[in-house]
């Protein structure tokens, strides 16, 4: 009888232990939970470990997602732990954070804790430099791209100048956008142009991160003369021999992209709108012509701007007659 009694009860483990089991294999069966995910901030490529139950113990019937559908690769597995690498070159949104879904089979669960998505500072790009030769004048709006930059430094002189008074928006970059104050370098630093090695440096607390530039600062744009000419003033003449009206720029550090805009004074609707054309890029004297065939007869004016729209001088009022 006793004999007897031992043998059920060793019957009774022995199918309580095959039971459970069963019950680890069919994974469809199991209850499916995250209860802890540490650490709550990661770098991307860092291994999170997700704790809870109903794992299983087979990663072929498991999937582990972050920030919606990218799947993170399992490192290990057990029932109540898996190891995870969060996703690398995922677009993780402004906030940098997300959340883990596991699936496994037709269950699946979403842990309400967010984990951040810590990124490395980064200088990505500036707007107007380049590793080649490349030119900034005091006036030019400048843009520097940035992941988790502070503060913006221009090195110059031995000297870090902080970029103050900027505009920034956050997209899929932190942007620093400013327009450079005439006096940025100095107001008589050049007479002419001067080619300098500029250090530009993204600070975030005590990070920072650099990149050098070979550049060459330009003196502020300066007009000495502007002036509209023609041997007719008659706009009848001048359609009909094909001419044009004359304009004569010279001053200082001309930039090819400045434009000039031909108002209508009465109405002040602009007319023409072009670009300056010349030689090269730079120049201190333009001499072009300025078509006619979109002109009617009156009063107009012409203004000169920088390519960033700053006014920079109008030349003398002329009149088309008939």
């Amino acid at each position: 009888m006793k004999n007897k009694l031992i043998f059920c009860c060793l019957a009774f483990v022995l199918a309580a232990c095959s039971k459970n089991k069963n019950l680890t294999d069919d994974q469809n069966d199991l209850p499916l939970v995250i209860t802890e995910i540490t650490p709550e901030a990661a770098f991307e490529g860092d291994e999170i470990t997700i704790k809870g139950k109903g794992f299983g113990t087979d990663p072929s019937k498991i999937k582990v997602y972050f920030y919606g559908e990218n799947e993170c690769p399992i490192v290990s597995l057990k029932d109540t732990v898996v190891v995870v690498t969060l996703p690398v070159g995922i677009w993780y949104g402004l906030n940098n954070y997300g959340h883990f879904k596991i699936v496994r089979g037709i269950k699946d669960f979403t842990f309400d804790k967010a984990l951040t998505v810590k990124k490395e500072l980064q200088l990505v790009n500036v707007n107007n430099l380049s590793d080649n030769t490349s030119r900034i004048r005091p006036d030019n709006v400048m843009e520097f791209e940035t992941i988790e930059a502070d503060k913006i430094f221009i090195y110059l002189d031995g000297t870090d100048i902080e970029v103050t008074g900027a505009t920034i928006t956050e997209n899929h970059y932190k942007t620093f956008t400013v327009n450079l104050p005439p006096d940025f370098y100095g107001t008589d630093r050049f007479e002419d142009t001067a080619t300098a090695w500029v250090k530009v440096t993204a600070a975030a607390g005590s990070r920072r991160v650099s990149k050098d530039y070979k550049t060459r600062l330009m003196p502020e744009t300066f007009i000495n003369r502007i002036a509209v000419t023609s041997d007719t003033w008659s706009l009848k003449q001048l359609l009909a021999g094909g001419k044009v009206l004359g304009l004569t720029l010279e001053g200082r550090n001309l930039f090819s992209r400045c434009y000039f805009q031909v108002i209508n004074t009465l109405s002040n609707e602009v007319i023409f709108t072009n670009q300056l054309s010349g030689s090269g890029l730079f120049y201190s004297k333009v001499e072009m012509g300025i078509p006619v065939t979109s002109f009617t007869q009156g009063s107009y004016r012409l203004s000169l701007y920088t390519p960033e729209g700053k006014w920079m001088g109008d030349a003398n009022s002329f009149t088309l007659l008939k």
